[in-house]
């Protein structure tokens, strides 16, 4: 399985694993994490899950 390295505002990181067929913007809600907006829903289209 993938997994995914998450940096939080707080420069805390957790490791996240990829299950086939979700969204990065699935993963990271699904693991409870709130500080991404996602308004597009994940398409990678509004920049808000984009690295400032």
């Amino acid at each position: 399985m993938t997994a995914v390295m998450v940096t939080l505002r707080d420069g805390s990181e957790s490791r996240l694993a990829v299950a086939p067929g979700l969204s990065l913007m699935e993963v990271i809600r699904d693991a409870g994490i709130d500080e991404m907006l996602a308004l597009c829903g994940g398409g990678c289209s509004c920049a808000t899950g984009h690295a400032s």
